[in-house]
């Protein structure tokens, strides 16, 4: 499995990918949401940090579905991927809400990423990457994080089901959330 992240010197993201991972950054500073799946309520954001991962076996598509639910003003988020197929590649997302403001009015977040083999064992793992830098939303807002991660499964990779860590870290408000997600690699 090959592991690419947006700082990755070794690993180059899908251009398409690329392209439309920034225009939906760009979309997400200032969206409400409205996920069908686990849809936390505006009080759960209020309270301060929070995140919501996703893991998409067709970013494209992922992509195209969130753009068509922000034109209403609303960030529908669809479902996460059950499986991912073996030479395709996908990609996991982080929306997140309730980072602290500096003295600046700035946030300080990061994230990590740890991906665990199907016997458990850690497979990869990401250094610390940009969560967010920038002006903390309006409370009831979700932002898509600075970085994502993109996965390949390659055909020497074990079947069975990874599951994926990502640590959020708000430096200034010191608090650190942990997201967990699996998926099934299948052939």
């Amino acid at each position: 499995m090959n592991i690419k992240n947006k700082t990755s010197e070794r690993l180059k993201f899908n251009q398409l990918v690329k392209t439309l991972l920034l225009i939906l950054a760009v979309l997400f500073c200032s969206l409400s949401i409205a996920d069908k799946k686990k849809s936390p309520s505006a009080a759960e954001m209020d309270k301060g940090f929070y995140g919501i991962m996703r893991v998409a076996s067709d970013p494209k598509e992922f992509i195209n579905k969130v753009q068509k639910s922000t034109k209403k003003g609303v960030l529908e988020l669809p479902k996460s991927s059950e499986s991912v197929k073996v030479g395709k590649e996908a990609a996991i997302f982080i929306f997140f809400s309730g980072c602290k403001a500096d003295k600046a009015k700035k946030c300080n977040s990061n994230i990590s990423f740890t991906i665990y083999k199907p016997n458990g064992k850690v497979y990869a793992k990401t250094k610390k990457l940009e969560l967010w830098k920038g002006k903390p939303l309006g409370k009831g807002k979700l932002k898509l994080s600075s970085a994502q991660i993109g996965i390949e499964v390659e055909k020497k990779d074990p079947k069975g089901k990874y599951r994926v860590e990502a640590k959020l870290i708000d430096v200034i408000a010191k608090k650190t959330i942990t997201l967990k997600q699996s998926f099934e690699v299948k052939k």
